[in-house]
């Protein structure tokens, strides 16, 4: 990816950050996020729900419920909705998942 996609990238996930009450809720978002780009194995193209704090839910013990939704192009060019649910918890240095569960 070139690097002035990188930091427009990274911009706008400062934005989103600051904007938001809850770090915590927006970082769990943004893990299950890529738990989802990893289980699709897409990198590119994916329209992910605009963060609300209301996707997430803590269940206790630094884990968190996100439940949202991803747009995802097909190779006939229209696009498919994934719903998903995911429960991360937060450990030491990185994010873990625990579940994910999508739904066409």
């Amino acid at each position: 990816m070139p690097k002035v996609r990188l930091f427009i990238l990274a911009l706008s996930l400062a934005a989103m950050l600051t904007a938001c009450g809850d770090d915590t809720k927006f970082n769990a978002s943004f893990a299950a996020n890529q738990f989802v780009m990893q289980k699709l194995n897409a990198s590119t193209g994916l329209a992910f729900q605009r963060f609300s704090e209301e996707q997430v839910t803590p269940l206790g013990d630094k884990r968190y419920q996100v439940v949202s939704f991803v747009d995802v192009p097909t190779a006939t060019g229209e696009t498919k909705r994934i719903h998903y649910t995911c429960i991360v918890k937060d450990s030491p240095m990185k994010w873990e998942l625990e579940k994910l569960d999508t739904t066409p």
